[in-house]
């Protein structure tokens, strides 16, 4: 046997022959050199040939076994391929070539350079001479590359001396990278190309091109031998071509663009010029984009691409228009002009000027199957961000948990049995004496026929005999606890004294709770029943011994009515409620609840006390971390806070991220948006600190990327647009974690963006992000995160309505209310029906919270228009207010009405309860005000007080302070009431209600100082009057208060009040009125 070698373009090189020895080894050694010239292409041929060892029986001549080598390695920066035990492959199953099975051959190429006379050098460069020679030698075989096309390989003969070759600086092949090229099958073809093949007698073949970024001229891949056959045209080879650092650097950036890459296919007539003529050339050369490489090639470690490239026009069509610099395919030879040749096919018909040709594979739809491979990825495989030093611990001390209480005793169960036996005695004693107890009233009461009854009753029923059981078998516990510990037995008058100090405490009870209820028989119904509302909200009144249960119903109802004060913008109300809630309850939801309040209200410094609070009551409360997150990225940025810039908070916000980062992980592997938020996050974090934390910033990024594509391809519902009622949203559970939740139907209040479900969150973790960070009224930061956010594709245009609805909320709330609007009004054009209702919403909140109450209200009325039944309680809110303004209250008063009559009932759940189903991280954004609520109420009474129809104005707002029992503006309303029924005494303590509560409002207090100035109260009125002016200071307060002290016959306060008027910007019916009140002084006071 032999061994043979052989090279692409190269005779074979054989060895002479040998036998096997004993031990199965075939001594034989070969080596042998290929010349090549030097040239800029010598890498390109060097990769897309190969070597292959072949082992031959030196009788037949056949080949028993071989194994090809692949040079891939010398086009990224190799200068030598050594393979110590390369395995050979039988040619054959049969018994003659087995013998050879599992054997191993030894082999080494190395690439060698005669250097140049002159100048001496000591390496030479691929690209900088064209003389010379290039060689490769090994031990046991060799193998160089082959010229391109017409220099032949030679043997190099013995003399001069060779060096080693590096075909490229270490620099240039540490960025260098290789791409192969492959073409597939390709279809459906165009009807006419086969008939054109049948003509060509088997002539016709194709080429296909595909072109590289980055170099002046135009560089490509190209690949020919494409052939027809089964109504497939299908290639058989593929192509590499050696990419520069430079190439590398421009394809990295087309691919960041999102642009396609662009390929060029054509036909060609293979044999003589004058054997047949192709006047179609032009139309079957045509431009291809391959659009799938951006989104595949972008992957961490991502080295393949496979796709289909489709037909965009002629390529010659795409020059002329400057689509593309230059063709890479050759051009068409003709035929000469005297040669007499057939068309294969006959040209289209010219188009019309300005028109491009007819595309043959354009107007087939033929898809061209390509694969692209490269040898190193783009980028690197991906690697988690490095950890901070310090953990979440260290940077948020967690609180020293409370000291738990004492668990009851025998004897603390038997004293709450007995207090609940009692309330219960005293209850039936009540029924049997019908309501007509005195305070002087006692166990022993009643007279002989009511206790008949009521003893008949308690046996008949049993109830009697079960508190007796029950208390004989807690008094049976309460001895065994209490001797048991002491380890004695108790002597019989021990028990005795025992039992009598227990019977004492039942019998004191038992007169307590009737004495209690003698003492409530007597105070007034009314009276009575706003004490029960209002402990309802006062934490005072529970004084810790109430039930978890009523803790957290008055928790509940403290937080709405928080909503409320906020959404009326009563925001100092909203505070004090907020702060009575947590005296209430101290939990880490209440504490967070709190902070994203003062995040809405723009008092950052509590914002983020807050939220540490709720850190340090409990580390889980992912909630807390990432709003608490978002404020220290708004920090480090210095904008949308106080202050300038404070770089020190990105430390503890990257401590943050990772520890939800940790936290979030999703268990199965599946992304959601609870998964993808922190990394988005820190994605943003990383990208602040430029340049040092660049690789940790595309880390997190890819990270993102890769969750929204998992969920992108994991949705196969069709997302619903923005706004409308099939929303979900993830939500913080009752112990602070963060949960998906299911689909709810609350809204927000200020921020005019709506969310969609988790997955669709999940696919575009920055546009969450994003949505999260406008719910907290951070624009400048949510900007960031937008611009992020546009570069992750949504090829179904599924987030397209989120992403401009969250630009809406970006330019509104940074003042840019013109450009919300286009926006807005640029969505109304290309949405649906849906979305023309939600746009038509949306638009009044910006109009409303703009100042233009008129065009708000066209945009609310067309809503309700559309859909009365699915507009949000805030819609009739609004609505009514600016009816209000506009001076038309009893159209005013049907809005309220319409509001109480489509919101029957209140919200089904708080934030932060079990059940809720809020927008993203729970409560980030208001709370969705109820329409049966007491602004509804009350803004349905001062309508019907506008209209003078006092009896339905009393009844609302009745309802309103059932309501609100501490609402300040339903106490005021009351007053007026009142006071304009001429109920003196009922205004007054209504008016001290309202006071006690902190009324503020200036334009209620200036309507009670001008009832009671009406009625003669002039203290009372200029009182009034100076509150208002507190609040408000303008020039018709102060003449009206100048009014009321003239009244008084305080002639030197009226002439401060109107010297201060007068300095005082007014309008001129205000300028007539201060004319006006001081002819009344002069008046009256001579001497002024």
């Amino acid at each position: 046997m032999y061994v043979e070698l052989l090279y692409t373009h190269a005779a074979p090189v054989a060895c002479p022959p040998a036998a096997l020895t004993p031990d199965f080894i075939l001594p034989v050694s070969l080596e042998h050199k290929f010349r090549h010239k030097k040239g800029p292409d010598v890498i390109d041929a060097m990769i897309n040939a190969s070597l292959e060892v072949r082992v031959c029986s030196s009788q037949t001549k056949t080949v028993l076994a071989s194994a090809v080598i692949d040079l891939l390695p010398f086009g990224l920066g190799s200068s030598e391929i050594e393979d110590s035990s390369l395995t050979l492959q039988p040619a054959d199953t049969r018994e003659l070539f087995k013998v050879l099975q599992g054997s191993k051959v030894s082999l080494r190429i190395r690439l060698m350079h005669q250097p140049a006379p002159s100048p001496p050098v000591s390496a030479v460069s691929n690209t900088q001479s064209s003389s010379g020679s290039i060689t490769t030698g090994s031990a046991a075989a060799a193998a160089a590359a082959a010229a391109a096309a017409a220099a032949a390989a030679a043997a190099v003969p013995a003399g001069p001396i060779l060096e080693p070759y590096a075909p490229m600086s270490t620099e240039e092949a540490a960025a260098c990278n290789v791409i192969e090229f492959t073409p597939l099958p390709a279809s459906p073809l165009p009807q006419q190309l086969t008939a054109a093949a049948n003509n060509a007698n088997g002539a016709l073949n194709l080429s296909m091109a595909l072109h590289l970024p980055g170099s002046s001229s135009a560089k490509a891949v190209v690949c020919g031998g494409g052939c027809l056959g089964d109504q497939q045209l299908a290639w058989n080879k593929r192509c590499r071509a050696y990419l520069p650092p430079g190439t590398v650097q421009a394809l990295k950036a087309l691919l960041e663009l999102d642009q396609p890459l662009l390929l060029e296919v054509a036909r060609y007539l293979q044999g003589p010029a004058d054997s047949a003529a192709d006047p179609a050339f032009a139309n079957y050369h045509a431009l291809l984009q391959l659009d799938c490489a951006a989104e595949q090639l972008q992957d961490p470690g991502a080295v393949t691409a496979c796709g289909y490239a489709m037909a965009v026009g002629c390529a010659s069509w795409a020059v002329q228009r400057g689509q593309l610099a230059a063709a890479c395919l050759p051009p068409y030879t003709p035929p000469p002009a005297t040669a007499r040749v057939k068309a294969i096919e006959d040209a289209p018909p010219a188009p019309p000027e300005g028109q491009p040709p007819q595309c043959p594979w354009q107007a087939a739809g033929t898809r061209f199957a390509v694969q692209l491979k490269l040898a190193r990825p783009l980028y690197a495989p991906w690697q988690p961000p490095a950890k901070p030093g310090r953990q979440l611990a260290d940077v948020f001390p967690a609180k020293a948990p409370a000291a738990h209480l004492p668990a009851p005793t025998a004897a603390d169960r038997f004293r709450a049995k007995v207090q609940e036996i009692a309330k219960e005695l005293s209850h039936e004693y009540a029924a049997a004496g019908g309501g007509s107890s005195s305070s002087s009233s006692s166990v022993s009461g009643l007279d002989a026929q009511q206790q008949q009854p009521l003893v008949f009753e308690l046996n008949r029923s049993g109830r009697y005999l079960a508190m007796k059981s029950q208390l004989k078998q807690m008094l049976v516990e309460v001895v065994r606890e209490r001797y048991k510990a002491a380890g004695s037995t108790p002597t019989s008058a021990q028990v005795q004294q025992l039992y009598n100090d227990l019977y004492e405490h039942l019998m004191d009870e038992l007169k307590a709770a009737m004495a209690g209820l003698a003492v409530a028989q007597q105070q007034p119904q009314q009276q009575q029943a706003q004490q029960q509302s209002s402990s309802q909200v006062d934490p005072a009144c529970s004084n810790n011994t109430g039930s978890r249960k009523d803790l957290l119903d008055s928790s509940e109802k403290l937080l709405q009515l928080a909503a409320e004060c906020e959404a009326a913008g009563d925001v100092p109300r909203s505070h004090a409620l907020h702060q009575r809630r947590l005296l209430l309850l101290q939990s880490a939801d209440a504490w967070y609840q709190y902070g994203t309040f003062c995040m809405r209200v723009k008092e950052h410094t509590r914002a983020q006390a807050a939220f540490r609070e709720a850190l340090a009551i409990s580390q889980d409360h992912s909630p807390a971390a990432v709003a608490l997150a978002c404020l220290g990225l708004a920090l480090a940025l210095g904008k949308d806070v106080e202050g300038g810039p404070e770089p020190a908070a990105l430390e503890w916000v990257e401590v943050l991220g990772h520890s939800l980062k940790d936290a979030a992980a999703p268990a199965g592997g599946s992304a959601t948006t609870t998964s993808v938020l922190p990394w988005a996050l820190l994605a943003l974090l990383y990208r602040m600190q430029g340049k040092a934390k660049e690789a940790q910033a595309r880390s997190c990024h890819q990270e993102v990327v890769r969750q929204s594509k998992a969920v992108l391809a994991a949705s196969s519902c069709s997302i619903p647009v923005a706004g409308s009622g099939s929303s979900g949203s993830v939500r913080s559970s009752g112990n602070g974690s963060i949960e998906d939740a299911p689909a709810g139907g609350s809204g927000n209040i200020a921020c005019p963006v709506a969310l969609l479900g988790p997955a669709a969150a999940a696919a575009n973790g920055y546009l969450a992000a994003a949505e999260l960070n406008l719910h907290l009224k951070l624009p400048a930061l949510a900007g960031q995160l937008l611009e992020l956010a546009a570069g992750l594709k949504d090829p179904a245009s599924q987030l397209a309505s989120r992403m401009k609805l969250a630009h809406v909320a970006v330019a509104q709330q940074s003042g840019d209310t013109e450009r919300a609007l286009q926006l807005l009004r640029e969505l109304a054009e290309v949405g649906g029906e849906d979305a023309k209702l939600q746009v038509q919403v949306l638009l009044g909140d910006v109009q409303f919270e703009s100042g233009n109450l008129a065009l708000a209200k066209q945009h609310y009325r067309r809503a309700m228009q559309r859909a009365p039944d699915t507009c949000p309680p805030r819609v009739y809110l609004r609505l009514g207010t600016c009816f209000m303004a506009s001076g038309d209250a009893a159209v005013a008063a049907e809005v309220y009405s319409s509001c109480l009559e489509s919101c029957s009932s209140p919200p089904s759940a708080a934030p932060g309860s079990a059940d809720a189903a809020g927008p993203l991280f729970a409560e980030a954004v208001a709370v969705e005000v109820g329409g049966r609520c007491a602004t509804t109420w009350m803004g349905l009474g001062v309508a019907y007080l506008r209209l003078t129809e006092y009896r339905s104005a009393e009844l609302a707002l009745s309802e309103a302070n059932l309501c609100d029992p501490e609402h300040p503006g339903v106490w005021g309303y009351l007053a007026l009431l009142s006071l304009l029924q001429g109920r003196q005494a009922d205004a007054d303590q209504a008016l001290t209600q309202a006071q006690r509560h902190g009324l503020a409002s200036p334009t209620l207090l200036v309507e009670l100082g001008d009832a009671y100035q009406q009625c003669g109260h002039f203290s009372t009125a200029a009182a009034l009057l100076g509150k208002a002016l507190l609040a408000q200071d303008s020039v018709q307060v102060r003449c009206k208060l100048a009014a009321v002290l003239l009244a008084e016959c305080d002639y030197q306060g009226c002439q401060q009040q109107l010297s201060a008027a007068a300095a005082l910007p007014a309008t001129e019916a205000e300028q007539q009125l201060l004319i006006s009140v001081l002819q009344k002084l002069q008046v009256a006071w001579p001497h002024l």
